[in-house]
């Protein structure tokens, strides 16, 4: 018979992290993310990753406003394009009208 080894994980730093935790509970609970998720954060994006997070909102927001502007800009010219194109073909026909020219 084959004898198995099992094995178990300790991480000592969660256990000095235990009290840790319990004291941040209180300021956890009234920040209102999980400390899961915090520590997840962490260490997926190093010790600044508020700083990191508030700069890629910040880049987010700035870029849809840029859109936003951008299409705006686009949708002024159309405007103008369409209303100078209108302006054009009145001016044509009544110029058409009382020239009496038989040529369109």
């Amino acid at each position: 018979m084959q004898e198995k080894t099992e094995w178990e994980l300790v991480d000592e730093a969660s256990s000095a992290a235990g009290s840790q935790w319990r004291s941040q509970a209180g300021a956890q609970s009234q920040a209102g993310a999980a400390p899961g998720m915090k520590q997840f954060l962490r260490a997926a994006m190093g010790p600044w990753w508020r700083w990191k997070i508030l700069g890629a909102a910040l880049f987010t927001t700035l870029a849809v406003v840029m859109l936003a502007m951008l299409t705006g800009v686009f949708a002024l010219v159309a405007a103008a394009g369409a209303a100078v194109a209108i302006g054009v073909g009145k001016l044509r026909q009544w110029s058409r009208r009382h020239s009496g020219a038989l040529a369109p």
